[in-house]
């Protein structure tokens, strides 16, 4: 790890990055196996490992599109372990959906984003988050998701305009068809139980 590890220098997000050639990438997910791995115009960041919050809501969100899923035999869901490979770039989002094109190709079909003070600029998402939201469209992914914990809210941006329609606690919106309550993503029971202390011996 220490030739992987001489290079490497923070932003002022925090993010861990280092110059690198994009058949690196595995290497440093193999040695940081806590972090996310992301590659973007000749650099790797390395995200620090999410919080227990985070994790929740990120798995209530693959329950959401479990239920998607399993209406249909095209589509799958992934939970921060599937990457996207593209031209100089790789990103990873927190859930993606796949589903099986009309080439029988598997491709991002929803991206899921649970965000952290990282992707924030003052008020505004951080330069390497709104290139990450660029390479989605790129792709054009079919829905993306981003959900503020903090602001307890859910916006979607869909395919081809990406307009953003954001939804609070109370509201529900739709993937699919199918209808998601913002309250089942961000229940305040998870959030509670997420604050509290894990007992260490």
């Amino acid at each position: 790890m220490d030739h992987l590890e001489e290079h490497l220098y923070k932003d002022k997000q925090g993010n861990m990055i280092v110059w690198a050639e994009p058949e690196e990438v595995p290497d440093y997910r193999e040695a940081y196996k806590g972090y996310k791995v992301e590659y973007y115009d000749g650099h790797i960041y390395l995200m620090a490992p999410p919080s227990t919050v985070h994790n929740i809501v990120a798995l209530n969100m693959v329950s959401a599109l479990q239920r998607i899923t399993n209406k249909s035999d095209r589509c799958r869901v992934f939970a921060d372990n599937e990457g996207y490979f593209e031209y100089k770039n790789y990103t990873m989002p927190d859930v993606s959906m796949q589903c099986i094109n009309k080439d029988g190709e598997r491709e991002l079909t929803v991206a899921v984003e649970v965000l952290s003070p990282s992707n924030f600029k003052g008020k505004s998402y951080s330069p390497l988050f709104n290139r990450k939201l660029a390479r989605y469209k790129g792709r054009e992914v079919r829905v993306i998701v981003l959900i503020d914990i903090e602001n307890r809210v859910i916006s979607l941006l869909e395919h081809p305009l990406y307009e953003k329609n954001t939804y609070a606690v109370g509201d529900s919106f739709k993937i699919f068809d199918e209808d998601i309550r913002v309250e089942d993503i961000l229940n305040s029971k998870d959030l509670d139980f997420a604050s509290l202390p894990l007992r260490r011996d």
